[in-house]
């Protein structure tokens, strides 16, 4: 912390995101939480349930609930960008759960225009670029929606995939991820309609999508078991 974000601090004081204590960002009993809900940093397979043609496997670090959908929330919509170093070692374990050998170019799933006029920025791709960083991973942002797009929120599996089909399309120029194996990177899957749109998206410009990884996934039913094991208990 710099001189001038000290004063800063002093005058306004951080908030905790997860819980509103003063003074910290994140404050230490919300960080044992997240942890807790991430039960160790032990990412869970998390297949949808019914999953969509050509999705490839799905890990994700915890369930969307709690402390994490807390995080999750004040992250993209709140405009508390300083938990990005909250929710990347969440992001890290899925990455490295979903692509072991570590050669995969990891690909974000792009922000609808409406949502990244709001914010100002693509939250997502931003979470991805520190997760390359941290992993020293090749990162590839080539998707882009090609119109415009109905909020997810509210829709049930068949209009969600309705909603997405053929809306992404990726940079023919994308040479970084063209003919190698790409890792798809959302913050949260749900019903794993976004997530197979966009594998069909790189797959038509010869990228070869090997699975996928979120920070948390949507519990629809009890939790699967742990990664390395198949079970379809979690929606996505």
């Amino acid at each position: 912390m710099g001189p001038l974000d000290a004063i800063l601090d002093l005058v306004l004081p951080a908030t905790c995101a997860g819980c509103g204590a003063v003074s910290h960002a994140w404050c230490p009993r919300c960080a044992a939480e997240l942890v807790r809900a991430g039960r160790g940093l032990k990412p869970l397979r998390a297949d949808p349930t019914p999953r969509p043609p050509g999705l490839p496997p799905v890990h994700a670090a915890a369930a969307y609930a709690g402390v994490v959908r807390t995080a999750l929330l004040a992250y993209k919509d709140g405009g508390r960008r300083d938990l990005r170093s909250v929710l990347a070692p969440l992001l890290v374990c899925a990455v490295k759960a979903a692509d072991p050998g570590g050669d995969a170019v990891l690909v974000p799933m792009p922000s609808r225009a409406a949502a990244r006029r709001r914010r100002g920025d693509a939250p997502v791709a931003d979470l991805v670029r520190v997760v390359g960083e941290v992993t020293g991973r090749a990162v590839a942002d080539m998707l882009r929606p090609v119109r415009p797009l109905v909020d997810q929120a509210g829709l049930d599996t068949s209009r969600r995939q309705a909603n997405l089909a053929g809306a992404y399309r990726a940079r023919a120029d994308a040479d970084l991820a063209a003919g190698r194996a790409v890792l798809l990177l959302d913050d949260v899957v749900t019903t794993g309609a976004t997530l197979a749109e966009a594998a069909r998206a790189v797959r038509a410009v010869g990228a070869h999508p090997v699975g996928c990884a979120t920070v948390a996934a949507t519990r629809r039913r009890p939790l699967p078991c742990r990664a390395g094991t198949h079970s379809g208990s979690v929606s996505s």
